[in-house]
């Protein structure tokens, strides 16, 4: 009778183990799935609804654009690139960024071009330098301006600062150096000497190109260093690749909920911050390019920016919408206000993060860290 009880309680003891483990298991792969979704391998059918309609049709027409217009992905890049601080090309891992900063093959000499394009005309600066004047006609990018001329894109954009944060657009007019090399602004205690040191050319090569007579220069003067490039920042630091775009009291979550619209059971593509009056600034949460800006139907005004390694960030439900398509935006820079537009039940934000196609947990991609460099 006693080894029976004994047996029983065995068995008791390890059903309740199976159990308990079942339990976790269930709970560990519903954390999961709701950690890192593709929502658009999810049914479609009965009580679910995908609630990022007008999200998928600003991405789908912003896919269609680039593939019919590769400059736009062209530009993109080069505002990535130009703007980019960081030492890895992606977060967590220890892989050097071995495309920013690097020149581009020339395509054509600038004494190939058209002698008689109308896009064009020149000054001549100092013999054996000139600055083109270039207007961007349909299709053009930097970077392909930059193969035209036998420039790298550095010396363009150098040339053209205003140009640096943001996508141009047909029409734009662009001075192009004749040869490679950057602009540098005289600051107080600056000389000719010193600043041929510090970028590696020489002396001569300066007062040459700019057609100085002298050693003499003075602050804010703006010299030509031919041939020389932006030093490059040497300290490095972690920060998070994401920051929140708005503090406030998280009022929906992120995974299956239902819906405040009529109570059924949807999946909800990112986090519902409230808590926030109308107007409350609302911040990129990254580095980022605006490739959509505004009407997003039921998220009302929306903007969706574009980050490195193919990561997206929504902001939906604006009362107004401040950063404009195709500009460039720096992290924690303000680029709407918080609204109750479309859809909403009250003033909030609905932020999203995506990545490669797949939903993330907004908690999740907050936890990424990058390594960038800082100012020494």
């Amino acid at each position: 009778m006693f080894n029976r009880m004994k047996w029983l309680d065995r068995v008791l003891i390890f059903t309740a183990g199976v159990s308990i483990l079942s339990i976790i298991y269930l709970f560990s792969a519903s954390q999961i799935s709701s950690n890192y979704v593709q929502v658009k391998n999810l049914p479609k059918d009965g009580d679910v609804v995908v609630y990022n309609e007008e999200v998928e049709a600003a991405l789908e027409k912003y896919f269609e654009s680039i593939q019919s217009d590769p400059s736009i992905e062209e530009e993109e890049k080069r505002l990535f690139e130009e703007n980019d601080t960081t030492e890895k090309n992606h977060p967590g891992e220890d892989i050097k960024n071995e495309t920013s900063g690097k020149d581009i093959p020339p395509e054509k000499k600038e004494s190939d071009v058209n002698p008689e394009s109308p896009s064009k005309s020149e000054k001549e600066i100092a013999p054996g330098f000139r600055i083109v004047h270039h207007s961007v006609q349909n299709g053009e990018s930097i970077w392909r301006i930059a193969r035209k001329y036998g420039v790298s894109v550095a010396t363009i954009t150098s040339a053209n600062p205003d140009k640096a944060r943001k996508m141009i657009q047909p029409g734009d007019e662009l001075d192009i150096p004749s040869q490679n090399g950057i602009f540098y602004p005289v600051k107080n205690g600056d000389t000719l000497g010193g600043i041929a040191k510090r970028y590696k050319i020489k002396s001569l090569a300066i007062k040459e190109a700019n057609g100085l007579t002298s050693n003499a220069i003075h602050k804010n003067q703006k010299l030509f260093l031919p041939g020389a490039k932006e030093i490059p920042r040497k300290k490095t630091s972690w920060r998070s690749l994401f920051v929140m775009p708005l503090h406030g009291r998280i009022t929906s979550g992120f995974g299956w909920r239902k819906s405040p619209f009529g109570g059924q059971r949807h999946f909800h593509t990112g986090i519902d911050i409230g808590g926030n009056p109308v107007g409350t600034r609302v911040r990129a949460a990254t580095d980022g390019v605006v490739v959509y800006s505004g009407w997003g139907g039921q998220f009302g005004n929306m903007i969706i920016l574009k980050h490195k390694n193919g990561y997206f960030s929504v902001y939906a439900h604006l009362s107004r919408i401040i950063a404009e398509k195709n500009k460039y935006v720096k992290r924690g820079a303000i680029i709407g206000n918080v609204g109750s537009t479309g859809l909403s039940t009250g003033p909030h934000l609905h932020f999203e993060i995506r990545h490669l196609g797949n939903h993330i947990n907004p908690f999740i991609a907050l936890k990424l860290k990058e390594k960038v460099y800082i100012k020494g």
